[in-house]
């Protein structure tokens, strides 16, 4: 609590009125018993709760501001009980992270674990009327910069490592999704985490492989499978050039074209049943994932429980008819050899990775480029915005403009060079 304000609520049955007072002089003038202790300004009002509430100040002006603040939110009927506000964002986050179990299994790990680690910290014990709009501006700042406390450090030289944009709009989302209960709640008047400018997503945070990088990657996953030399098993030292084109297809290789020619989340290939696949109309119905928490595969929905059906690529077609024909619709299409859903690090590990290295492609790609680059690839052949956001299974066209706005741009160009061909 700051030290130059003290909050008091006091039970009344009558009417006070507002008024600033001097707590050090009697009302005569003469020195009172406080004189010279403690805060020498009181401001006291009637609340919309029948209750008289005062604030003592070091200043008179403070007072008067914080008195006029308070009486015009009597007034407008948006008044909050400072006890109420009194309350810490940690009280608070148990209501948000409780709500959060109706969200997929991995979404609630993942917003638990940027609360504990980055936003409980800093935000966890301070109460709800000191969260000051400024100091949350200072500490997304920090998150970025690396001066945040909370930044782990780099055992080589010490520092502090900043997070990625992603990861800093990450952390401010759940400190507003928390305040934003507590507004609902009438224990602020308002967010003070709102309007607080965020870094910009950058292009060069996402790789994106054209359709060609990502058949040159599923080859190197197939030709991977296809050998059992040491030299060819590990992925090292091969030209591109050397991956063979026409390597047996692999369930690795097929499970890289789903996700890059499909556009599905690492945890909705692993979820994939056979019921799923409609060869006939060559489509996907994506209404299952799974994902590792804890160490234990999750079954439950799809991001945003946003169920959706997306299409096959034709050349995909004969691949999956393989691998499905004969099994039990029960059955997950792609499995580990112990038979369980596929784990993503597991897969990124063993097969991404030396896939990656085998075929050439750049080394900071991951499961989600593959996602990152259907998008990439639907926009770029005047695939429409909004079918783009609905395959990917994104809850908002804000949300697909805001990830791939900068491959808006290619489009905007193509209908305007089709526009002035119109008109010559």
């Amino acid at each position: 609590m700051p030290t130059d304000a003290v909050y008091e609520s006091i039970p009344t049955k009558r009417v006070t009125g507002s008024r600033v007072e001097d707590r050090w002089k009697r009302r005569d003038g003469s020195p009172s018993a406080r004189a010279g202790k403690g805060l020498q300004w009181l401001a006291r009002y009637v609340g919309t709760d029948g209750q008289e509430h005062t604030k003592a100040f070091r200043t008179q002006k403070q007072a008067k501001v914080w008195l006029s603040e308070e009486s015009a939110a009597v007034t407008r009927g948006d008044w909050v009980d400072p006890t109420k506000s009194a309350a810490t964002v940690h009280w608070v986050a148990q209501s948000w992270l409780a709500g959060n179990a109706s969200k997929t299994a991995s979404t609630a790990e993942g917003y638990g674990n940027v609360w504990r680690t980055h936003v409980e910290p800093r935000w966890g014990s301070v109460e709800l009327r000191n969260v000051d709009h400024d100091e949350i501006v200072a500490w997304v700042g920090g998150l970025s910069n690396g001066t945040a406390a909370s930044l782990r450090k780099d055992k080589t030289t010490g520092e502090r490592i900043p997070l990625a944009a992603s990861s800093v709009r990450h952390c401010h989302a759940v400190l507003h999704q928390i305040l934003q209960i507590a507004v609902r709640s009438k224990r602020l008047r308002s967010n003070p985490a709102k309007d607080v400018p965020l870094p910009k997503m950058r292009a060069s945070e996402k790789v994106f492989l054209s359709a060609a990088e990502i058949d040159r990657l599923a080859r190197a996953a197939d030709h991977r499978a296809s050998t059992t030399t040491e030299r060819m098993k590990a992925g090292r030292s091969l030209e591109p050039d050397a991956v063979a084109s026409d390597a047996p297809a692999s369930a690795s290789g097929l499970a890289l074209r789903l996700l890059g020619g499909c556009g599905l989340r690492f945890g909705e290939l692993s979820g994939l049943r056979i019921s799923r696949v409609n060869l006939e109309r060559r489509t996907l119905r994506i209404d299952t994932a799974v994902s590792e928490v804890g160490g234990r595969l999750v079954v439950g929905s799809p991001k945003n429980h946003r169920e959706r059906t997306v299409p096959i690529p034709a050349r995909l077609v004969a691949h999956l008819r393989e691998v499905c024909d004969g099994r039990d619709g029960s059955e997950y299409v792609f499995t580990s050899a112990a038979g369980s859903p596929l784990r993503r690090n597991n897969f990124a590990k063993r097969v991404l990775a030396p896939a990656a290295e085998l075929a050439g492609i750049d080394d900071a790609v991951t499961l989600h480029s593959l996602r990152h680059s259907f998008a990439s690839i639907c926009l770029s052949n005047a695939v429409p915005p909004k079918q783009v956001q609905e395959w990917m299974g994104h809850h908002s066209l804000k949300l697909t403009a805001d990830l791939y706005g900068h491959l808006f741009a290619d489009e905007t160009d193509k209908a305007q060079s089709l526009l002035d061909a119109a008109f010559e």
